[in-house]
């Protein structure tokens, strides 16, 4: 069944018993919606760009900082995220929220402030790349539990944190099974989508790091993690609001582990031969030298297992 993931942008006050305005933005896009019925515990409203919207359904509980006054409802956060089954108007759970990075062309590989480059970040090298979804966060033991009914991962009693000690076979069966149950076609990013990613898309700001030049700011390393994963989304995101692309878990990519060339390319998708995998992004385990945005590792992905080693997803637009 189809799901769409909202992000309601709900008026300060809205007054009990009429239909009033209110706004969700999805991939950039405002639409408006109308409250259809409001009562001490639930608000049910319907979506104006649909015909024959069904009326969704939104617990009082389920929203933040609410407050009831003289009438009116004051929504002290007026941005509030809910997943609804559009048959039904129900909230689910184990959503997987994405980002749009809007294509464009950059220097891939070892530009100027990354400075710490290795051989295999050589040469830089232009790169075009189509719009794509990718995820704001690393898959999780709770997402992965979800789908696969076990959960592999070395760190266990975390469930918000990364899954990891998952082999390239294992994530490619977790990927049919969730596409399956959802309609969707998840993939791992190419390792050029990844790295557009990181640097912010076409609102980098040339950071050695996802997201600062500072990384402890914005990373889980082996001076601040404590010899172990962390919850995703609790340093800063990047430029476009993804979380963790520094630190916490390297994260695999599609692409088989290959040299660069100087040649300028559209759309990459790495080496036609090899039996290792890419990883970027450095993990907990690592000094703060390995963990610039260009770094590149690799690892025989089929048997390969490691507790700093995960993913996130990514979605063709």
């Amino acid at each position: 069944m189809k799901q769409l993931l909202f992000t309601l942008s709900l008026l300060l006050f809205i007054n009990i018993g009429q239909a009033q305005d209110f706004l969700y933005k999805k991939d950039g896009t405002t639409i408006s919606c109308k409250i259809r019925e409001v009562k001490v515990d639930i608000i049910r409203f319907k979506r104006t760009d649909i015909k024959h919207s069904p009326v969704f359904e939104v617990k009082k509980e389920d929203i933040y900082k609410i407050q009831y006054k003289s009438g009116v409802i004051d929504i002290l956060d007026p941005v509030y995220k809910v997943k609804m089954d559009t048959m039904g108007g129900k909230i689910s759970s184990g959503e997987i929220e994405m980002v749009y990075v809007e294509g464009g062309t950059f220097i891939m590989g070892c530009t100027s402030e990354q400075s710490d480059c290795d051989n295999d970040e050589k040469p830089q090298h232009q790169v075009t790349l189509n719009s794509f979804y990718i995820g704001k966060y690393e898959m999780t033991q709770e997402q992965w539990k979800e789908v696969m009914g076990h959960n592999p991962s070395w760190f266990k009693n975390c469930e918000s944190c990364p899954v990891e000690s998952v082999t390239w076979n294992e994530i490619q069966k977790f990927i049919q099974k969730l596409n399956a149950k959802t309609g969707k076609n998840y993939r791992l990013p190419s390792e050029a989508e990844w790295e557009y990613a990181a640097r912010g898309g076409k609102h980098s700001q040339g950071f050695k790091y996802s997201g600062s030049s500072r990384i402890d700011i914005i990373a889980w390393y082996d001076e601040n993690s404590s010899s172990k994963t962390h919850s995703v989304g609790q340093k800063s995101p990047n430029e476009l609001g993804i979380f963790d692309m520094t630190g916490n878990v390297w994260e695999l990519c599609s692409d088989i582990y290959g040299p660069y060339s100087s040649d300028p390319l559209i759309n990459p998708q790495g080496s036609m031969k090899g039996s290792k995998h890419v990883y970027r992004g450095g993990s907990w385990y690592n000094l703060e030298s390995q963990c610039h945005i260009s770094n590149r590792s690799d690892g025989n992905t089929f048997y390969y297992l490691n507790s700093d080693h995960g993913f996130r997803l990514a979605l063709s637009k």
